[in-house]
């Protein structure tokens, strides 16, 4: 069985088969099942989203789930142009997922039943009640120890543990006190209100990277469309032929995403 391999860090992909850069663009991945009155035909329970390098959060994918990933973009005149990749789950590691490409949703359930046999069975739910019970059992040790420890700290927001309660900082000051798990939830909350967002940034087209003026190229001439690139150096080829035929037709300035800087 074929199998293609993304990086994980942290419990998140580093890398995607798609996706789409441009801010009309609409990326998901999608746990998917059967169901002829939904749209497509198909059932989507989507996976949370990372931010930053991170962009879907699968530690919790299991060996054997048919999924969907959608990088569709939406051109300036509203024309839908949708990109879909299908396969199944067939390995979840801490720093790699692998899976089972297919040519389609139809194609992808029938492999996932054909995986059955080959995938061994985990109880899930006991390996949680006995994660839950050593945490909790760590949580009297450190009590009687008398032992705080920060457990995350990001975007100025901090969760410091003491036994089976924890207090959340923002920007060192008090938000919330209370048990270690609503605690973690507060502080996630807290954390995806107060993360970087991406928006548009205007730069001078003469200014601008090959990959840049790709990417601008890509979203408002749709270039690229059935003709995907063959590594950097056909990238950059075709950047500059773009940049020149912008040049010509007296466009001066172009835009890119980036991330809104986060000040500490």
């Amino acid at each position: 069985m074929e199998t293609k391999t993304y990086p994980v860090e942290h419990g998140a992909m580093t890398d995607v088969p798609i996706y789409e850069n441009h801010e009309r663009g609409t990326n998901w991945l999608a746990k998917i099942s059967p169901n002829p009155s939904a749209p497509g035909g198909l059932d989507r329970e989507f996976v949370e989203r990372g931010r930053g390098k991170y962009y879907y959060l699968v530690a919790d994918l299991e060996p054997g789930t048919p999924v969907e990933f959608g990088a569709d973009y939406r051109t300036s005149g509203g024309r839908k142009r949708p990109n879909r990749w299908y396969g199944v789950v067939a390995r979840v590691a801490t720093d790699a997922i692998e899976f089972a490409p297919a040519n389609d949703a139809d194609e992808a359930f029938a492999l996932a039943e054909e995986m059955e046999d080959e995938i061994p069975t985990i109880n899930r739910l006991a390996l949680k009640d006995e994660r839950d019970a050593l945490v909790a059992r760590l949580a009297e040790i450190d009590e009687a120890l008398g032992r705080e420890w920060v457990v995350v700290a990001r975007y100025g927001v901090k969760m410091v543990a003491r036994g089976n309660e924890a207090t959340i900082y923002y920007r060192d000051e008090e938000i919330y006190h209370g048990e270690f798990y609503a605690a973690g939830r507060v502080c996630n909350a807290k954390i995806k209100e107060v993360r970087p967002r991406r928006k548009a940034v205007p730069i001078a087209l003469s200014d601008a990277t090959p990959e840049q003026v790709w990417l601008y190229a890509v979203s408002m001439y749709d270039a690229g469309y059935g003709d995907p690139l063959r590594g950097d150096e056909d990238m950059q080829r075709r950047a500059e032929r773009y940049r020149k035929m912008m040049e010509e037709n007296g466009e001066t300035t172009i835009s890119y995403d980036v991330l809104e800087e986060w000040e500490d």
